[in-house]
């Protein structure tokens, strides 16, 4: 065999290829080829190099080395990570929520999501169908093995399960989940989210401040009927081997993850003013009125943004958009402020799970800057009689219908942080003797004290026991500085010898340090067994240096030392908020053992009354509870769920930034990679495109859409559609106009347009009602009036065809001489100069966008049965001075005409009437396709249509009409005549057109640009419109100012219409599918997303 004979640095890359044919799911490909042979299975597979490749190109390894060092990526530690994977997402693919190995398998699932930068979360979300099969456990298991007093379990898989249900969330998803659904998550998750009382919010009781408890003698606590109160730990440690080292995880804290599953969907309808309350527009308008609340806007800003934001996850190939030197920051493996990896997001909560019961984190549990900024959220109320009942009954009740909340609130806040760092020491907390707790009341501040923030906020003072304590403003991108000479940490690593502190806070636990490197228990090898290791590898594939070479010594250094700083908070509500909620202070401080954040809130006139307790989730969810202000702190006492997440400024919530993998450019017929276009949601156009760079894209916003791995296109233009009918395959044309009610072909059309949108269509022309009457004006005024009432495209309508008497049907068989059927005819008819005159004043005057006019038809179809080449023979209906009215009264109102012709000799005499667009013309001769192009008449060939419906014959003549008026240079746009084939399906024209010869890329051109070019109003024609088209990057355009079919669009650039539509397909080696609705992944129409990763979001 061939394939033995390679070399087996060869074998081994073709394994490596062969593995990654699919990058979603395990390697399935690589097992088919391991099993040639015995020989070449153990060539391959000699070495671990391959399976570590594997690993490192399927799965993300950014967030094991940061968190685990060097050591977690060695070779030999990748193969089981390997397996563990694979294992995992196969058994979850399945789909048994049952499954004995589900806990584990859940486990692992979190564990992914936290290293997750882009790898780990496609394959759990789009390979193994991850969010479906939470959904699915939730809504069977989550209660499943209730108490005997009926309230669900806090246990390890119900965190785990109601934790990946938020992971694998995502804002459609929840818009699109159906209402049913919802009330039940909500319903199942409220008691962990209602009964503090019973379900532990925090890692250790929030009385307590210091490190220093027993857990083997467990402090104070209250009898209730729930059981003792605080909470203590209970749970047990899980052991699992990771990335080679056997470590301890305590699971998340389940009442966390039910908060942002609850507040996440509770707020998919927003905060609504009272009903029929007669509620002033602005600020301004409540002042004149004597009025006190919150106005309309201040609606519309507390509902600007989630307020528990879900989970950005990511590209895996996120890393090529960073500079040099933050792909330094990032492979240094800190744990610090400013990473791009997503998973950094989750660096605190690992640190939480991994050091739970040490009580002395190894990592950082509270990044630095986490909570200063501007944060927005809510609150939920109790109504306290009601809840003081659900305290002291021991059974649970039926929460499908008992709401113990009176009500949501919103909270705004701006949080400044504040670090005492060394020489200063930190605010003792209120430890006093006897005490059984740390001051949680004051947010673990001995009382009493004085604080003090100078004007320019630039520090904080604080007073107690007459000494002053002295904390340093954070800014965000200064470091912190300390005094390396009496920190403890810079003293400890400098000279090895801890330092002589009173400051309890400044412990340094040295034990944390040492590993038994002799042991054999999973712990890592010490740094020489490291460098063996490496060593092996290089021996292993022939480039060995020898036993008595020197080994080289790897560079891996602990981060700067930020002086670990105490953290405390202050702040305070905004002006407008005050004005509408009530003004609020805040001060408070951080738990350095867990990250926990305890703030005070209170009237601006005084301090105290409400606790805020919780941590910071995912880097930017502050969720958790808050308590009365009691006067025994380990009260079981009243309190509520609260969740926040950071704030995004409202002169920035309008937009949107688009970040384009490959942008196609009509003008240039270039595509531009890398480039972020940026999208004014509120007037509906594009106010900048620009290269990508560092600092030009939060990746981690909500406000950016991630279509790196896509190709960008402004949306397509259909040129010729009728939407009141649908294939004839299906009902023929006659039965449609004779037997489908106006209400049946309105709801049809309705449907045609949601289709024909979501397959990247955000404009289109519909040129004849075809018996439907007057319903495309009014149905316009549904898709693009100033409030639409459905989603569609773009609508230019044309009202009723005009033909002449006894050309079009639909034809009786009884009354031959009759016009139409019953009074029913398919087309508006005319005879003679005047009547021409007057039916298109009529139209005009009913709202028609353009004038179609039918220039020659079969009028002798009745003789088909007895001379077939003259029934279907298409002949001029219209006399020259018929034709020149209709189209000269159109212009004298800046109305377009499009006139159906199918041969030369109609087409020529359209093109002397100084038509604008020419329909269908299967049938035309060179000259005549000179004539137009000279004249500039816009030609839709409507290929798609003479497929579907037309004979071979037909079908071949329209082929070669189209590729000479191709090599003539006539101007072309596209349109299908869809509605004789499937609307959606309207890309079949553009593939047509590419399989007969034209450009690809010059086609996109005729269905974007030149879209617009052919259907928009006479106004942007000659030199006004010339004018008004050099205008457009000053924005002019605006939807609201002058109307959704006067806006620019077909170019993604400053000042035309946020049309813009992405696929995943490649236009490159095969245009058809790449354009396709399921290829078309991304759908925007003046701003408004409407379809987003292939799903609609309406």
């Amino acid at each position: 065999m061939a394939l033995v004979r390679l070399p087996d640095e060869i074998l081994v890359e073709i394994a490596f290829q062969t593995a990654l044919l699919d990058f979603l799911g395990p390697p399935c490909h690589l097992v088919s080829l391991l099993c040639v042979s015995k020989s070449l299975h153990n060539r391959v597979t000699r070495t671990n190099d391959l399976m570590a490749s594997i690993f490192k190109a399927k799965f993300d390894i950014t967030a094991p080395r940061r968190r685990l060092g060097p050591g977690a990526l060695l070779a030999k530690n990748l193969p089981p990570q390997l397996r563990t994977y694979c294992t995992t997402l196969q058994r979850l693919k399945a789909g048994d929520i049952y499954a004995p190995t589900v806990e584990d398998d859940l486990l692992t699932a979190w564990i992914m999501m936290t290293e997750n930068d882009g790898k780990n979360a496609a394959h759990l979300r789009h390979w193994a169908s991850l969010r479906t099969f939470m959904e699915r456990f939730v809504v069977a298991r989550l209660w499943e093995g209730q108490t005997a007093t009926g309230w669900p379990l806090d246990n390890k898989i119900n965190s785990l399960a109601l934790w990946l249900l938020w992971m694998t969330s995502d804002y459609q998803s929840l818009r699109t989940e159906p209402t049913d659904q919802r009330q039940q998550i909500i319903r199942l998750v409220t008691p962990f989210v209602v009964a503090a009382f019973r379900y532990s919010a925090f890692n250790l009781p929030d009385l307590y401040f210091h490190n220093d408890i027993d857990m083997d003698d467990l402090p104070f606590s209250v009898p209730t009927a729930h059981g003792p109160y605080p909470h203590y730990p209970t749970a047990a440690i899980t052991e699992i081997v990771h990335f080679g080292r056997t470590i301890g995880i305590y699971p998340p804290i389940l009442s966390a993850a039910a908060n942002l599953v609850w507040f996440s969907r509770v707020e998919i309808g927003g905060f609504q003013p009272p009903p029929n309350a007669n509620i002033p527009s602005t600020r301004q308008e409540a002042v004149a009125l004597g009025y006190q609340g919150a106005t309309l806007s201040d609606y519309v800003l507390i509902n600007s943004q989630p307020h528990a934001k879900l989970l950005d996850c990511g590209a895996p190939d996120w890393r090529r958009s960073l500079s040099p030197s933050q792909l330094k920051l990032e492979d240094k493996g800190w744990q610090v402020p400013g990473l791009k990896a997503r998973s950094a997001k989750f660096d605190n909560d690992w640190e939480r799970a991994m050091s739970f019961l040490l009580l002395q984190p190894v990592g950082p549990v509270y990044t630095l800057g986490l909570l200063s900024g501007r944060w927005i959220g809510r609150m939920v109320a109790p109504m306290e009689g009601q809840y003081m009942a659900l305290m002291a009954n021991p059974n649970a009740p039926t929460f499908t219908d008992f709401d113990p909340f009176l009500a949501s609130k919103p909270l705004f806040v701006r949080i400044r942080e504040h670090h005492a760092v060394a020489p200063n020491k930190p605010f003792p907390c209120d430890d006093k003797p006897y005490a059984v707790d740390d001051g949680i009341r004051n947010a673990w501040l001995r009382t009493p004290c004085i604080l003090q923030e100078k004007s320019e906020k630039r520090h904080l003072k604080l007073k107690c026991d007459d000494e002053w304590y002295q904390y340093d403003t954070y800014t965000p991108g200064e470091p912190v500085v300390h005094d390396a000479s009496v920190c403890a940490r810079c003293v400890f690593d400098n000279t090895g010898l801890p330092i002589d502190s009173d400051d309890d806070s400044m412990d340094y636990d040295d034990s944390l340090d040492s590993v038994d490197s002799s042991s054999d228990d999973g712990q890592w090898p010490d740094s020489a067994e490291y460098d063996r290791n490496v060593e092996e590898i290089f021996r292993e594939a022939g480039l060995g240096r020898g036993d008595n070479s020197d080994v080289v010594e790897l560079g891996f250094q602990d981060p700067p030392c930020d002086g670990s700083p105490d953290v405390m908070f202050t702040g305070e509500t905004e002006e407008w908020y005050g004005d509408a909620w009530g003004a609020f202070r805040f001060y408070g401080r951080v738990r350095k053992c867990d990250g926990l954040i305890a703030l005070v809130r209170s009237p601006a006139r005084m301090w105290g009354t409400w606790i805020l307790r919780g941590y910071i989730h995912a880097g930017e969810n502050f969720t958790g509870k808050m308590r009365l202000y009691p006067s025994i702190s380990s009260a079981v006492v009243v309190g509520d769920s609260l969740q926040h997440t950071a704030y995004i400024d409202p002169r920035t919530c309008s937009r949107i930034s688009i970040v384009a993998g490959n942008l196609f450019d009509p003008y240039t017929l270039l595509f531009i990679s890398g480039q972020v276009i940026t999208v004014s949601e509120r007037s509906g156009l594009v106010l900048d495109v620009s290269p990508l760079s560092e600092s030009s894209v939060d990746f981690n916003s909500t406000r950016v859409i991630d279509l790196r791995d896509h190709t960008v296109l402004p949306g397509l233009v259909d040129a010729h559609v009728h939407f009141f009918l649908h294939p004839y395959d299906e009902t023929a044309w006659e039965d449609q106009v004779l037997k489908e009610t106006l209400v049946e072909r309105t709801v049809r059309a309705t449907n045609h347009a949601r289709t024909t949108l979501l397959a990247g269509f955000t404009t289109v022309r519909d040129l004849g009602t075809e018996g439907a009457l007057d319903a495309d004006v009014a149905f316009r005024k549904c898709l693009s009036g100033p409030k639409p009432l459905i989603p569609g495209p773009r609508y230019f309508c044309a009202n009723r065809a005009i033909v002449s008497t006894g050309s079009y049907g639909p034809k009786g068989t009884l009354h031959v001489n009759q016009e139409g059927v019953e009074g029913i005819t398919g087309a508006d008819v005319a005879d003679g100069v005047e009547e021409c005159r007057k039916v298109v004043r009529r139209q005009i005057g009913a709202g028609a966008d353009w004038i179609k006019v039918y220039a020659d038809y079969r009028a002798r179809s009745r003789i088909a049965e007895v001379s077939s080449e003259s029934g279907r023979a298409s002949n001029p209906i219209f006399t020259t001075a018929e034709l020149k009215e209709i189209i000269d009264t159109a212009h004298s109102y800046g109305v377009k005409v499009a006139a159906h012709a199918t041969n030369s000799k109609t087409t020529q005499q359209l093109i002397d009437c100084h038509v604008d667009s020419i329909e269908h013309g299967y049938n035309l001769d060179n000259e005549t396709l000179q004539s137009m192009r000279k004249e500039g008449v816009v030609w839709v060939p409507t290929l798609a249509a003479y497929e579907t419906v037309g004979d071979k014959k037909v079908w071949a003549r329209a082929q070669d009409t189209f590729r000479r008026g191709l090599a003539a240079g006539v101007r072309i746009a596209c349109g299908g005549d869809t509605g004789v084939f499937a609307h959606g399906a309207n890309s079949r024209e553009l593939a047509l057109m590419v399989e007969c010869g034209a450009d690809p890329w010059q086609v996109l051109q005729w269905a974007t640009l030149g879209g617009w070019e052919c259907v928009r109003s006479s106004a942007w024609e000659g030199a006004a419109g010339r004018e008004r088209i050099q205008h457009i990057p000053q924005l002019a355009g605006v939807r609201s100012t002058v109307g959704d079919n006067e806006v620019p669009f077909g170019v993604i650039r400053r000042g035309f219409s946020a049309d813009i539509i992405a696929t995943t397909g490649d236009l490159t080696n095969d245009f058809r599918s790449a354009m396709t609705p399921e290829k078309m992944s991304f759908v925007m129409k003046g701003g408004k997303v409407f379809k987003m990763n292939g799903q609609a979001t309406f």
